[in-house]
Order: C-alpha cells, then structure tokens, then sequence
C-alpha cells in the first residue's frame, strides 16, 4: 500500500508491508491473522517499537478500508446486506 512515507523504520516496514496484502475479504483477513501473529511476536520479545509500528500500520490500514467502505457504500451492500 502507499504509505506516503510516514512509517519509515526500516526493519519493520519490511516486514510488516510483506504482510499486508488486501485485495478481498479472504486476503484481509488472512492478513490480520499475520499481523495478530507478528504482534504476539513482538510482545513475546518484548519489542515495543515493533508494538507501536504495526499499531501505526493497523490504523492506517482501518482509515484506508473506512475511506473505502464510505466512497463504495452503495456498490457493498446489496438490499441492506452485505453480500458475502
């Protein structure tokens, strides 16, 4: 994803975008169950720039995907359900 620069540490950033890939609803959520995973990780190593890098991550990739939903809002739901 484009990032603009703003999350640049570069040994997190290269692990953490190898990660994300987002193209539908089965890779969304195979990819948060990436980033659950690496998050545990850095917990686990007690990691706490990692912690807050991939909590920058997680963020902007929910004001992405909210950015998204309220531009298509009519193209996702389908009679008042979503059509998965």
């Amino acid at each position: 994803p484009n990032v603009m620069g703003i999350f640049i540490i570069k040994p997190y950033e290269d692990e953490i975008l190898s990660l994300i890939k987002i193209n539908n609803i089965d890779n969304a959520n195979e990819t948060f169950k990436l980033l659950i995973n690496l998050f545990n990780d850095y917990i686990i190593d007690k990691d706490f720039i990692g912690i807050d890098m991939l909590r920058k991550y997680s963020q902007f990739l929910i004001s992405q995907i909210k950015a998204y939903y309220k531009k298509n809002k009519k193209n996702i739901f389908i009679n008042d359900r979503f059509p998965y």
